[in-house]
This record gives structure tokens, sequence and C-alpha cells, in this order.
């Protein structure tokens, strides 16, 4: 722990750097907004900064706010900084800390000797997975708790310990991840389990159930779990008041290809929009980001993601690296190991792998039309964690099965020194036989595949467009690039052919043969793993390669087993761990992964010969330590190369914002946005919300793309021009918006009407004298018939109102309104002596002062809710919806105080309920467990009275 400490002492102790990504460009300006209101004492149910203003409890519940870390860190944090990106730091590292320690505690038990116990630690602090929740938040959203779940699952279902508290923590735990979409992780894992059990230990569950009481113990636990899902319920039934932008797609893109992840700005009504949480089976395999091949390919070198050091690498955000000898452990467990627990552990980890291939592993689409809480995971690479913590299991039944053995028998080794050169035939002299080999392979491939030597620089592109047979054979006047670059191309773009051509040309050499032949061991099946893994790579998830890649996956799964019997459990994992590495190097050579290979196996069996020469060393006791230190070292060598998830420079240093909580403020006016386009790609995109940030109320998010290409900087262009290409172009994408806000942008009304309306440059409270009512369509067409000149005018003395029930207060004379104007006449009312202060502004809530001569209309440029209340003092008024997006309420001349308050009455009492839930629940469960522990002291003692007393008196 002190070593992590001290590896990320630039992020958690000198505050110098951050965390990566979408961890940081997402959730730290919700981390700050809401870490500051709560600081102050509030929670932060509205956002006036964004999108001219909109509810923020929603971003509450993805941010996991609800979690107990979270209040746990803030709280205890602010006592030694007030820091808001330290605090966020400390959080993010909390909450890792959460999934290392309770998947150390789950797989501890398991554990039979103390050196493995010893490797968990390293291996879950300093392997991705501890590395890669830094990056992307999902993977820790959905595993934060479920490990405590799982130790609870095994004890209830494995140990059979159907003690009450045990129910009632299980209970509260799942229902801990009801706050956000985040739950679905956990319900996976419950599903995979129940399978798994069902399969492989179901007298578990005939014995469970047989048991007095417990269909009592399992309701209780369900009423809790149903009881904490109501913040997300309450949710769910509002969210029709929103347009998600994450869920927009291109339709140039609808009937295409799979795309690399969801669609990344915000556009406009001709986008195919799914306004709800739930979307169509379609819409996720076309948007959602999924797993990938390679990241269970490259999960031996520590290489396989370009998140570290490899920008050549095909792994998706989902990288895995646990070191070398873990994964050559959990494949020795997963051939070899014994527990009662392996075949649901088997379930739990490739029902989790299948689920992170998304479209592609043909669980996840089979699954999803049946099991509703997939239906709210798009990027299904987030159960990462899942299939790690059951890769660690195998890793331990591996090394549970090494140590257990009396000796280190590897004299088989010196057996299949001759059976190997039985591959060659006899009749042919060896060299010619590996030239005729060799020239064949390179043939094959460069025949099916020509080299694309023009992009080299090597030859003319028209040499090598007039005949591709002669431009195979053009000297280059360096041959020894000419040489390196036909092998490169060999290998990226031939490599399947290659495979391919192998198996072709050595059917007839093995043709006859039996199964248990090296030449099949040796050579057709690791050829035939590493053609898999290229096929594998370049099918997409598509019809039907979706059914091919899953058929092929469980075929070559089914064969691996049947080798088994065949083979022995030692040579079938030397042949596959053999195979993966060879793939691994093929897809992406790299000389210093040999170098890498050499150290990590050479130091220990280096150390295992020389123990066997030296009759006094223990040689089965060598290995073991050998292995351990390699791999502590290899992991803190991993670590130290992916220390730029946590070396980030910080947005205060690059962007100018103030981290640390400061009282709210009233702002004097609106802008139309935050950032350029230019000052947006710091980190590559944009931080999202950064209004939030500055504190600074706006209209639009940063953009992505400027309209004209040009990099002209916000504040030299005109308001016009700003406007339009904000409209016009496309904008970094957001979580949510309010429906109105997103009708209002794009209803084509000039730019000069949508700034008054938005009061861009102009006090964000102001009076009219006159309204008129329209319904929104109605209003906006009137608005847009008018010009930017009529319209512009009428924005100013009038306010349009929309709504059901007006109670008869607008002025329908919106046309003797808009001739008066036009003649240049005043309106009968004087608004100039309209005066107003602000006596009190929180967010959630604003205290006004107002004074006017006349009566007419407050109108608060800031977002409508159905949420929100306005009080003339004292007595509530209605408070209606004016100029499509915003508020306002009538006022009697005369002076008067004004409150309005933001308060999400409904979803304060779930997350009430809810919160007080968690706290029941961890209360009764320390009650009965200290009850348990109190009755069986007096047990004890007792039984020791009475074996005294029975000892006094014979």
């Amino acid at each position: 722990m002190f070593v992590l400490i001290a590896v990320m002492r630039s992020m958690l102790l000198a505050g110098q750097t951050t965390v990566a990504h979408d961890t940081l460009l997402w959730l730290y300006p919700w981390y700050q907004y809401t870490a500051e209101n709560l600081l102050q004492g509030r929670f932060p149910w509205w956002n006036p900064f964004t999108h001219g203003g909109e509810p923020f409890y929603p971003l509450l519940a993805q941010l996991r706010f609800f979690d107990p870390i979270s209040f746990l860190v803030l709280f205890l944090g602010a006592q030694f900084t007030t820091d808001l990106l330290t605090l966020f730091a400390w959080d993010r590292f909390a909450r890792g800390l959460v999934c290392v320690l309770g998947a150390y505690f789950l797989l501890r038990p398991w554990a039979e000797h103390t050196l493995t116990r010893c490797s968990l630690l390293p291996i879950l602090i300093f392997s991705s997975f501890f590395l890669s929740p830094l990056r992307q938040d999902a993977f820790l959203g959905h595993f934060i708790w479920a490990s405590l779940v799982m130790i609870l699952l095994f004890r209830i279902v494995y140990l059979q310990d159907y003690r009450w508290q045990n129910w009632i923590l299980v209970g509260g735990l799942i229902g801990l991840n009801w706050q956000s979409y985040y739950f679905a992780g956990t319900w996976v894992f419950l599903l995979l389990f129940t399978v798994g059990v069902w399969i492989f230990q179901r007298q578990l569950l005939v014995n469970m159930f047989s048991r007095p009481g417990i269909v009592f113990k399992f309701a209780v636990a369900g009423a809790i779990v149903l009881i904490m899902c109501l913040p997300n319920l309450v949710l769910l039934l509002e969210q029709d008041r929103f347009v998600l932008p994450a869920r927009m797609l291109d339709p140039a893109t609808k009937n295409g290809p799979p795309l690399p992840g969801t669609q990344q700005w915000e556009a406009g009504p001709g986008v195919v929009t799914h306004n709800n949480v739930i979307m169509s089976y379609s819409h996720v395999a076309q948007t959602g980001t999924s797993s990938r091949i390679m990241d269970f390919l490259q999960i031996v070198t520590p290489w396989g993601s370009f998140f570290v050091t490899d920008k050549g690498s095909e792994s998706s955000e989902a990288f895995m690296y646990f070191g070398f000898w873990v994964y050559a452990g959990a494949l020795w467990g997963l051939l070899v190991g014994k527990h009662p627990l392996k075949g649901v552990w088997l379930v739990i980890g490739v029902g989790s792998g299948l689920l992170m291939l998304g479209p592609s592993g043909g669980l996840h689409p089979l699954l999803f039309y049946f099991y509703p809480p997939l239906w709210f995971v798009r990027h299904t690479h987030g159960f990462v964690l899942f299939f790690s913590v059951a890769l660690l299991y195998f890793y331990i039944l591996g090394c549970n099965q090494l140590l257990r053995q009396s000796s280190w028998d590897l004299i088989w080794l010196s057996g299949w020194r001759e059976k190997i050169r039985r591959f060659v035939p006899q009749d042919i002299p060896p060299p010619i036989s590996k030239a005729l080999l060799a020239v064949a392979l390179f043939a094959m491939a460069a025949a099916i595949n020509p080299f694309d030597l023009s992009k080299h620089h090597i030859i003319e592109k028209e040499v090598l467009d007039a005949t591709v047979g002669q431009a195979q054979f053009v000297f280059a006047d360096n041959i020894s690039v000419k040489v390196r670059v036909m092998v490169q191309d060999l290998v990226r773009t031939g490599q399947a052919f290659l495979t391919l051509g192998g198996v072709l040309l050595l059917l007839p050499i093995v043709k006859g043969r039996p199964w248990t032949d090296p030449v099949w061991t040796i050579i057709l099946f690791p050829a035939g793993l590493i053609g898999l893994a290229f096929l594998s790579r370049a099918l997409r998830p598509q019809f039907p390669n979706t059914l091919i890649l899953s058929g092929i996956l469980l075929g070559t799964a089914w064969m691996v087993w049947r080798l088994r019997l065949f083979l022995g459990s030692v040579r079938l994992f030397l042949l596959l761990l053999v195979s993966q590495v060879m793939a691994v190097f093929l897809m992406h050579p790299r000389w210093n992964y040999l170098v890498f290979l050499l150290i990590v196996l050479g130091i220990p069996l280096t150390l295992l010969q020389f123990s066997f020469r030296r009759a006094g060393w223990p040689a089965r006791g060598v290995l073991p330590y050998a292995v351990f230190m390699v791999l502590v070292v290899d992991l803190l060598g991993y670590f130290s190369q992916a220390r730029g998830l946590s070396d980030v420079p910080r947005p205060d240093t690059i962007l100018g914002i103030q981290p640390i909580p400061l009282a709210s403020t009233w702002a004097a006016a609106r802008t139309l946005v935050t950032m350029t386009g230019h000052e947006a790609r710091t980190y590559g995109q944009a931080m999202r919300y950064p209004e939030v940030m500055y504190r600074t109320p706006t209209v639009f998010t940063p953009l992505m793309d400027r309209q004209d290409g040009t990099p002209v900087p916000a504040h030299l262009m005109s308001q016009d021009a700003l406007t339009q290409e904000l409209i016009s172009g496309k904008r970094w994408n957001s979580y949510l918006m309010l429906k109105p806000y997103y009708r209002l942008i794009y209803a084509d009304i000039p730019g000069s009407a949508l700034r008054q309306m938005f009061s861009v440059g102009s006090p964000l409270v102001q009076f009219k004298a006159k309204a008129f009512r329209m319904p929104d369509q109605a209003g906006l067409e009137f608005l847009h018939s008018l010009g930017a000149e009529r319209e512009a005018n009428l924005l100013e003395h009038a306010v349009l109102l929309t709504g059901d029930t007006l109670n008869g207060i607008a002025d329908s004379s919106v046309e003797a309104l808009v001739n008066q104007l036009d003649n240049g006449r005043p309106t009968s009312e004087d608004t100039s002596d309209f005066q107003w202060q602000v006596d009190g502004y929180d967010y959630n809530s604003l205290d006004l002062n107002v004074a006017s001569r006349q009566g007419g209309y407050l109108y608060w440029a800031d977002g409508y809710d159905i949420y929100w209340k306005a009080y003339v003092d004292r007595s509530e008024v209605p408070v209606m919806r004016a100029n499509v997006a915003f508020k306002s309420v009538h006022l009697p001349p005369g002076q008067h105080i004004v409150r309005f308050e933001y308060f999400p009455i409904w979803y304060w009492i779930a997350i009430s309920i809810f919160i007080g839930m968690q706290a029941s629940t961890c209360l009764c469960a320390l009650l009965l467990w200290w009850w348990d522990t109190f009755m069986s002291g007096e047990i004890e003692t007792a039984k020791t009275i009475s074996a005294g007393e029975t000892a006094s008196h014979p």
C-alpha cells in the first residue's frame, strides 16, 4: 500500500496530477459541483450553468455519490485539504481500494499457501485490476460492491451460513447498486452465479431451501432490494422530461457497421435519438463499446494496451494484465485445479467474458431479450472486473495445485525431444524440407496478399501497378530495408494466409497420424489457434459473423477439452500458453517482448536448474519464490509504465478553473459558451460540463468541430456569427438536457431573439409588461414569422407563456402589441421603474426583493422544471413556463418578496429511504453479529461452569 501511494504521490499527496480520460472528462465537473454544495450543507438538486439551467440530481445517481465511501472521503478529506481535485483523486483511489480489498477477502480463503495469499495484494494493486478503473469509471461502477456480495453469497450458499445478518447485508449491498444504472453488473453476476450453482452444485440449493425459515429470510432480503430501487425507479419514470444526447446517432451511420463507441457530439432534430434509457438492441450493438478478442489474447504481455505504452495495440478500454505468471497459473488451475466451486467460477468467467465481447460473443444478444438488467447496459466491456476476479480464482487453484505437489516432474520434456523429429518425412533431408516449407509459406502468402511496397517508398506506385508479379521481385537500393519491409507486411497483412498455408502444406505429411502424435499437437494445434486469433480479430460484430464467431469459440473450447484426454494437462497447458504467446508476437512483433519472455521465464528456470545441481538446495522451494519475485517485479514495471493513467495534468493548471469550494454567487448575465473548440481539446477531447467548473451560466456546450474549420477565438467573433456556429456546428455531448431547451435551440429562430430569451449579456431577472400565450410550436412559428428585428423587439417587452393552465392572466392581443412596437410607440406600462435585488441565492433557490409601479411578469432566464415552486410575499403562486424553456411569475403592482425554490420531492423521498435503508441494514447486521457473539460466549461460559460443577461433584 505504501508503495502504491509513493508511486502515485503526485496525484494523491502533491496535488500535481490527476486521473485520465472519462473519469476526468465526465466525472470531475460533476464531483466539483456536488462536493462544493455538500460541504456548504445542501444537496445540488439544480444546475444553473448548463443548457440554460437543468436538473442536476439525475447526475448524482450516475456519479454514485450516495455510496457510503463518497461521504466518508469527502467530509474526512475536507479536514485536510480544500482542493477539490485532490479530494476527487482520493475518492477514486478509495473506490479502487474497496474493489481491491473486496476481491482480496473474497479470494484469500481459497488460497492454501502463504505465498499465494501474499501474492494476491500485489497482483490486485499493481495490475490492470486497479489501473483500468482509473481511466473508465464504468468498471468501478459495476463492480465496487459486487465482491462483497460474492463473499456473502458464497458464505450463504457454499458454507451454508444461514444467519440473519448475512441475508440482511446481502440485500443491502445488492440494493446499494440501485442508485445508478450500474446495478446491472451485480445482477449479471447473480445470474451467472445462480446458473453455475444450478449446473454444478445443485445440492447446495436444495439444502438451503430445505432449511426452515429460509424462504422468509430470502423474502426479507428481496424486500430490502426492492425498497432500495426507489431512486432508480423515480428516474426511470421521469425520463420523458429529458433528451439524452449520448443516445443520439447520425442518420448516415444508422444502417452501417458498428461504430467504435458512442457518438461524441450533440446534434439537431435530424439525428436519430433514443429518448429512453432502455434502447433497442440494434442501437446498442451499433453504438455500444465492447471488448475485443485482443483484450484476451494480449493478456500475456504488459504492452497489450495502448493506454500503457503500445500505440499499435488493438485492445479496448478494458485492457487486462496481471503478470505473465498469473495468467500461466490461471491456465494451469483451469486445467488441473480442484475445488468444489470450480464449475461455478467457470460459468462466471466464461459468461462475463462472452458478455464483454458484446454482440460478437453471442451471449449478449441472447440474454438481452430475456434478462431486463441488460437493457440498461450498452458498454459491455464494463464487466471486465468480473472476468478478472474469475481469472484470479483459477490462478489460486493453479498455485494450490503446484505448491501441493511433492516434486517438480519435468522428465516428460526429454521424452518429447525424439517425438518432435517424427514430423519430418524420412525420405527428404531435414534442411531441404525446412527450406521447402519456408518457400511454400512465403509464396502462398505473397500470392494471395501482395505486399504494399509503395507505401514504404521502396518502389514507385506505377511499377507496382504494372504487374504485381514483377513488382515483388524489384529490388531497392537498400536490400536490407526491402527484406525488413516484406517481413513486416507478411506479418501485418498476410498472417492469416500464412497460417492457412502452413496447415494446408502440412496436411499430406500428417495424414493418417493419430491425435496423440506430436505433429498435431506441436504444429497443427498451435497454428489453428493462431489462425483463430486472426480470424476473430478480423470478424466484425455483425450478423452472421456473430453466429460464426460464437460457433468457432464453442467448437474450439470443446476441442481443447477433448485434447486434454489425449495429451494430458501438462502438454496441453504448454501448447495453449505457447500458442497465445506466438499469436501476440505475430500480431504485434516486438523484440522487447522476446526479452520480456526471456526474463520472466529464464530467471525461475535458471534457478531451478541451479538448485538441481546443488544437493543441499530444495528444488521444490526455489521455483515458487523465484516466480513470486519475478511476478512482483513484472507488475511493478507494468505499473510504472501505466503511470500516465494517474499523471494527467490538472485542469486548473490548463483551463484556469478554481478547484476549491466557493460560495454560490449570483451571475450578472449568461454567456454563449465557456470555451472555444480549440481550447476544448486540451485532453484530446473536451471536458464535459466545463461551465460547471467555471461556475458560469452558458447556453451551449463547447464546440467539437468548428463550422468553417477556422480556429477563430470566440471573443473575436460577432455574437450573431458565434451563435450561428454554435447552433450549426457539432458540440461535445452531455448526459442530458430538458426537452424544452432542445426544442428551443433547434427552432430556427434568429440568434438575436435566442440571446434575448437566454438573457445573454443582460440580467437574468427581468420585468416584462406584457405576455402572450401560445403552444410551443405555434409560438415558435409565430416568432419565426416576425423576422429577427421584430422578434427581438417583441421579446424585449413581452414574454411568451406556454402551458396548459395560465389562469387567464396572459394578454391575447399580441398582434396589437407587435403593431404598437412597429410604430415605435412604447407600451402603456412603463417598466423603467422596476427595481430588484438578490437577497439570497444558493443554486437551488433564489430570494428577490422587487418593486414596480405597474403589474406584470417577473421573467427569470433559468430553466423551467416541474419541481420549481414560487412564492410572492410567502404565498405560493404558479410558475409558468416562459419563452419555451424558462420560468416566470405574475407580479401585482407594488413591492414584494419573491422566492423561487427547487426541490424534487419524489426523488428526495426515494433517496431518503435509500440512505435510511443503508443505515438500517448495517445497524441490524451489526446488532445481530454482536448478539451471536454474545450468545456464543454465554453458551461457552455455561458449558465451562457446568463442566466445573460436574468435576466438583462426581
